[in-house]
């Protein structure tokens, strides 16, 4: 006997279109389609604009770990390493841009957005709190240095004397 082969199902499929920026438009289905995909896909995100302030920020944010990481590489200052690592204008707002553009059209802000803001936020707090600190601790140190080198010049003097 021969087995016949099951009658190939075909799938339906819904194409949806890109805008100019290559970012699928929801908006330009037809409602059936749409209702189609919603059901398939359960409720569509809208499109979330990021706006290029916030992908500055997470720029910032990324420089600031760059910083971290490789300070002690290069044995520098985090400070010294993070003026380095900051993009300077007008790279800086062309970057920012350039990011926002491109999470917008992945929507990656749309799924992650809040998560992406809040984790930028604590690192550039962070990072903050570390340069007060550490400037804060540099400023003790130095002023605990001049009077020691004082009482040591002092010290030498006399035993140089006597």
């Amino acid at each position: 006997m021969t087995e016949t082969a099951a009658p190939r199902v075909r799938r339906p499929f819904i194409r949806v279109p890109l805008d100019e920026r290559g970012v699928p438009s929801l908006s330009s289905l037809d409602p059936e389609k749409r209702a189609a995909l919603v059901s398939a896909v359960g409720q569509l995100p809208e499109q979330a604009q990021v706006d290029p302030a916030l992908a500055g920020m997470l720029i910032s944010a990324i420089a600031q770990l760059e910083a971290a990481v490789l300070a002690p590489r290069f044995k520098l200052a985090r400070e010294e390493m993070a003026r380095i690592a900051q993009p300077r204008p007008p790279l800086d707002e062309l970057l920012a841009k350039q990011t926002a553009t491109v999470l917008s059209k992945h929507n990656v802000f749309g799924r992650f957005g809040d998560e992406l803001a809040l984790a930028a936020l604590i690192i550039s707090w962070q990072a903050s709190v570390l340069q007060a600190a550490n400037e804060i601790s540099r400023a003790k140190a130095q002023a605990a240095k001049v009077p020691e080198t004082k009482h040591s010049e002092n010290v030498s003097n006399v035993q140089s004397e006597g």
